[in-house]
């Protein structure tokens, strides 16, 4: 009998585990065909926004150097944007993408691929903390396909790092519960070295070992004041963390010199950047509110959030201030009361509230105010608990609660078809911009910068003039002065560069500009003073030097003009063009043999019009016809 018994109690175990296993199969299916089927218009879109310095403009990507990956910062492929980030994981898969030619369609699966593992393995991930496969299942469609993902998804390198950063912190908290359940050791060096990954991919992981001490703290069901006792028994196991926190540090330091924070802020890209904290804490009151409205209702998404899209809370405050203190508050004091009583709803509003902290512009000011992306990893706790709340209802109602899962679900999933043709192209996203935060000034600009690409100049200028209403920056003046020049309005190009410069006097692209339009408009004083202050910014330029030589000439000091002009060849010593008018100004000093010598090397490199050759062997000939007259002559 005691036999048979074990026998038939072995057999319903297996039997169990074929139902778990098909139910995991089941809903790992149903979450992997939500993805595709939401984000599958998303893969015939373009290059947009950072996309074309991080991967079309990167001489990383474009020279396959992969030996460079491990030892540059983030933009390193893109000269000019010098930033601490440190995220050689990232630009790896940047490259890997790249092999075989640059092509967006592979970028974009890439993408898809990468958020489709880890929204299995949100779910994976609520199975272990205890949610059924029900909660869990609807935690992971959520997660899958809702709309405030998109920019993720969708976006190349807008999402690359926190796909995979978020990956990594997913599965290294996933390896980590299950060390703690069933003591593989394994499973805790597997933890730590996703962890690593993650670090290297964004710095956002970091948030990942207060996930593994409150996991550790809220399972053990204590009250707080047996959690000193707690400390002393875990802080082992935490310490491998730390350790690989330690050496992320030191790799840093070491392989590419970088620290630990983010440089290039400005009030352009986070306003609150300098504010008094009374004010960043009124603000992020706000964008909590913000958030929540987003993840509720999906409607109003934009790639920006910079100067003035969302402004900056003021005095008296606003009413969605005072909402997002009550919501924010509310929703914390709820979190903290479930520690020790119910550890599942705790540990769920862990992970909304740990990750979220690193980017509610409270603790640490980031070089944005506000995105989407940011919500990557903490959504994932709202929609545990939301998983949990729609199983409950269901018990309850039945086909009431299953309809309203289907329009809610549906609703999401059709916004985020829609939200991915906004990010076919530079144009719709950022005219979507635009329409969704007419108070944009970042926004303004770039959509006139794509205008002005195009040929529409008329647009450009107003979209320029547009965001110097909202806000007053040096970069949009020159641009908007670049747009002038291109309509042949010179004297308001010339204005336009002298308020960039005005505004940012170091601004050499500007000094530039201003010089090339003034010799274009006859200005050669002008032109002179502003190639010199380009010429003191970046004294290695050749190009500078060379316009600096031909304003020079223009105002007939041929010795400076010499200078200038043997400043640019030396620099850039294959440049014909520099040794002809280098040749041209010696001609006009009376150093025959120079001139003659520049005019050789000219035709030495010369491969373009036969007409600037025949020019330069004229000249040539009448320089030593020249010579031999004052020869004869003395």
């Amino acid at each position: 009998m005691g036999k048979r018994s074990r026998t038939a109690k072995r057999r319903q175990e297996r039997d169990e585990d074929l139902v778990f296993i098909s139910s995991q199969l089941k809903w790992f299916l149903g979450i992997g065909a939500s993805a595709i089927l939401v984000y599958l218009n998303a893969l015939g879109n373009g290059f947009v926004y950072d996309d074309h310095f991080l991967v079309e403009g990167s001489w990383l990507v474009q020279n396959q150097d992969f030996a460079s990956v491990f030892t540059t910062h983030y933009w390193a492929g893109y000269a000019g944007n010098e930033t601490g980030h440190y995220r050689p994981l990232t630009v790896l898969s940047l490259l890997l993408d790249g092999l075989g030619g640059v092509n967006p369609f592979r970028y974009h699966l890439t993408n898809l691929i990468l958020h489709i593992f880890n929204s299995l393995i949100a779910f994976q991930l609520c199975r272990q903390f205890g949610l059924s496969a029900l909660s869990a299942g609807i935690a992971g469609l959520f997660f899958s396909v809702h709309p405030v993902h998109a920019e993720v998804a969708a976006g190349i390198t807008f999402g690359r790092s926190d796909l995979l950063a978020g990956g990594f912190l997913l599965s290294s908290l996933l390896l980590y519960t299950i060390f703690r359940t069933n003591g593989r050791e394994s499973c805790y060096w597997l933890s730590i070295a996703a962890f690593f990954c993650g670090l290297v991919s964004k710095e956002s992981a970091l948030t990942l070992i207060g996930l593994v001490v409150l996991y550790d703290l809220g399972r053990s069901k204590v009250r707080w004041r047996a959690i000193p006792g707690l400390i002393s028994q875990f802080w082992m196991r935490w310490s491998g963390f730390l350790a690989a926190f330690i050496l992320c540090l030191l790799v840093r330091q070491y392989a590419a010199g970088l620290g630990f924070s983010p440089d290039n802020m400005s009030v352009l890209v986070n306003p609150l950047f300098g504010a008094p904290i009374w004010l960043r804490l009124l603000t992020a009151a706000k964008l909590y509110w913000n958030y929540a409205v987003l993840l509720v209702y999906p409607a109003n998404l934009s790639v920006d959030y910079s100067y003035n899209a969302i402004p900056i809370a003021a005095f008296p405050p606003e009413l969605s201030v005072y909402a997002g203190l009550a919501l924010g508050l509310a929703t914390l004091i709820l979190w903290v009361c479930t520690f020790g009583r119910r550890p599942l709803v705790f540990f769920c509003g862990a992970l909304f509230w740990v990750p979220y902290s690193a980017v509610s512009q409270t603790v640490i000011l980031l070089n944005s105010m506000c995105q989407e992306r940011f919500l990557y990893v903490p959504v994932l706790g709202v929609f545990a608990l939301a998983g949990i709340g729609s199983e409950y209802l269901y018990r309850r109602y039945r086909m009431a609660a299953v309809v309203l899962f289907a329009v809610v679900i549906g609703s999401y999933a059709l916004r985020t078809v829609a939200r991915n043709r906004e990010w076919k192209d530079d144009m719709s996203l950022f005219r979507s911009a635009v329409s969704t935060y007419p108070g944009s000034a970042k926004m303004h600009h770039a959509l006139a910068d794509v205008m002005a690409e195009r040929g529409h100049l008329d647009a450009a200028i107003l979209g320029f003039r547009h965001a110097l209403s909202i806000r007053e920056e040096a970069m949009t003046y020159n641009n908007l002065g670049n747009a002038y020049g291109l309509k042949g309005d010179v004297e308001r190009a010339v204005s336009a560069y002298e308020k960039a410069v005005e505004i940012e006097p170091d601004y050499t692209e500007a000094w530039t500009n201003l010089g090339v339009t003034s010799l274009r408009f006859g200005e050669t004083g002008l032109a002179t003073d502003a190639f010199s202050r380009s010429a003191a910014l970046q004294p290695d330029d050749p190009e500078i030097q060379f316009n600096l030589a031909r304003s020079l000439e223009g105002e007939g000091d041929f010795n400076a003009a010499a200078t200038a002009y043997e400043r640019a060849v030396k620099l850039q010593p294959g440049w014909p063009e520099a040794h002809f008018n280098l040749g041209k100004v010696y001609g006009e000093l009376d150093r025959v043999d120079a001139a003659i010598s520049q005019y050789e090397k000219f035709l030495e490199m010369w491969r373009g019009n036969s007409q600037f050759a025949e020019g330069a062997r004229l000249r040539i000939q009448q320089l030593k016809g020249k010579s031999r007259a004052e020869a004869g002559y003395k």
